[in-house]
């Protein structure tokens, strides 16, 4: 009996083995980290606060590689993000670790600079009852920084402006909200 073994035999493996990960991966999703849950966690920290589900510039939620984001509006505080890692897509001491580093940036800059961030209001590492690290902030309107770079593709009529505004204009405030540090770390 001969076994003939080539590059599409493997190929074709991983790729239903990548498939079938990723729908478990969907699946599983799907069945914890829902919008209830979203707003379960959101009820932790309102104090009292009614919360109902909301929704922002991509709708009640949006899902990226690495995390799936849930819109909750607060009664009395505004719209709140509850953003939840995505188990499995990165190993658990990064995903931690990933949180960890979110957070530590967001009250840094908070703190320390003038940039403009979402307000920190809670955070789990996935070490107490909810077992899946998550961040939850005020939600902040405006345009997210892949829809901008979208804008700046080369070749695209106007990119040149566009670059130029933001070269000029954009980055120069950005800059200058950090040269404003609190130099006493």
């Amino acid at each position: 009996m001969r076994i003939r073994i080539c590059k599409v035999d493997f190929m074709d493996h991983d790729t239903w083995r990548c498939e079938a990960i990723q729908k478990a991966v969907q699946n599983n999703i799907e069945m914890t980290l829902t919008h209830s849950r979203a707003l379960h966690l959101a009820a932790k920290f309102s104090n009292g606060a009614a919360c109902t589900e909301g929704a922002g510039n991509g709708g009640p939620s949006v899902r990226g590689s690495f995390n799936i984001c849930y819109w909750v509006q607060v009664e009395g505080e505004g719209l709140w993000v509850v953003r939840f890692s995505l188990i499995g897509m990165l190993p658990w001491k990064a995903t931690v670790a990933k949180v960890k580093s979110k957070v530590a940036t967001l009250q840094f800059l908070s703190q320390k600079t003038a940039v403009r961030v979402p307000w920190l209001i809670g955070y789990g590492l996935g070490d107490d009852e909810f077992s899946v690290p998550f961040i939850i902030m005020q939600h902040v309107d405006g345009l997210t920084l892949n829809t901008c770079w979208r804008k700046l593709t080369i070749g695209q009529p106007g990119w040149t402006k566009s670059f130029d505004h933001w070269h000029n204009n954009i980055w120069p405030s950005y800059l200058s909200r950090l040269t404003k540090l609190d130099h006493s770390l």
